[in-house]
Parts: C-alpha cells; structure tokens; sequence
C-alpha cells in the first residue's frame, strides 16, 4: 500500500483473554496493508524498554490507545506505584503530547476491544471520537481513518445555479391613482397661464 501507516498499540495487560484480543487485532492490521507495532513482537529491546516505548510513539502516525479499567487507572495515574509502568510512561507521552499540541489531535485514536469497556476512555481523550473494535462495522471504520479511505466523500463545488429574479407584484387595484388630470391654457394680464383640471374638480390656476 502507497504512503504505508505506521500504528502502535498502547494498552494494559488485563488479562490474557485482553491481550490476545489486541494481538489479534494488531495482526489484522498488519495483514491488511498497516505496520502496526506492539509490545508482544518483543521480547528484548536492547535500547531497553521505557526508550522503546518513546521511540514507538514518536515514530507511529497512529496511536491506538485501548481502554480498559486498569489502563484508565494507569494512564490517569491512579495506579499503585510500582505497578503498570509501562501504561503510565506510555500515558504521560502521550498526555504530554496532546498538551503540546494544545489539545489539536490528529495521532491518538481512543479504542475498545470489549464493548465493556466504553465507559473507561481517559478523561483527556473523551473528547474525541472512540472505536468499538469488538463491532466489525466500527472496526472497518477505524480502518477507514488509518488508511484515509473515507465512507462518504462530498462531491465538488458545481459552478453555481442561476436563478431568474421573482416577477413584479402588481399594485392593489383599490390603491391606485383614480384622478385624471387634463392641462389647458386661459388668458390672463400676464400671458397665457396653465390651468389643470382634475377630474370633475373645478379649473384651478397652475403659476409655473
């Protein structure tokens, strides 16, 4: 595939029934056409873990965080100390992240394996869109994003309707002017003078 996304997994290790259900799904991906990177592809890096984990969130063009109730607690910081340093490392990278970009997320993708687990997304990332991956018709569509390949696609701007202007109102009959006005011409001392006589009304002088 052209312009191939790099993905990275970020995710707690709840159970193996959890772990093998992002495994999977890691595995999909990479079948169809994504690089997708996680924790279970390794099992020694010799720059040692926390430097993996860094490197594996600069470099992926998407990180999928999958929620569950032990990696909120993690990334949140709830947890107790010493327990889940790699959800914690991983959710302050990526918190820290958000905060440099003011909040502008176009990398950090919220997701669930178990349709449970909707309720347990990390409050910096509740504002934005999340996935059920459990649902075949969501998982095509978090596929959609990965690989830019929209569902609904708007058509291009045409070059504009024209439109006829709305033809003139007629005057209310009953508004009308009824007065009809007939210009003539008497003597006087000084010359001719315009009379205007207006309907039935007497000649009135007109002094131009």
């Amino acid at each position: 595939m052209a312009n191939m996304k790099r993905v990275f997994f970020s995710y707690a290790h709840v159970s193996e029934d959890h772990k093998n259900k992002v495994l999977q799904l890691c595995n999909q991906f990479r079948e169809s056409g994504l690089d997708s990177w996680i924790d279970q592809y390794e099992t020694f890096p010799p720059q040692g873990w926390p430097q993996w984990m860094f490197q594996q969130i600069r470099k992926a063009d998407f990180i999928l965080v999958v929620c569950s109730e032990l990696y909120t607690r993690r990334f949140e910081g709830d947890e107790i100390k010493g327990r889940g340093k790699g959800a914690k490392w991983e959710g302050a990278i990526i918190t820290h992240g958000l905060y440099e970009a003011e909040g502008d997320n176009r990398k950090i993708i919220p997701i669930v394996v178990d349709a449970n687990d909707k309720n347990y997304i990390p409050t910096v990332l509740q504002q934005f869109t999340h996935y059920d991956a459990s649902s075949q018709a969501e998982r095509e569509m978090l596929y959609r994003l990965l690989t830019d390949q929209p569902s609904v696609v708007p058509p291009p701007i045409g070059g504009g309707a024209i439109l006829p202007p709305h033809p003139r109102e007629s005057a209310d009959p009953l508004f009308r002017p009824r007065v009809r006005a007939d210009l003539s011409f008497v003597s006087s001392s000084g010359g001719w003078v315009p009379l205007i006589k207006v309907a039935n009304v007497a000649h009135v002088p007109l002094y131009l």
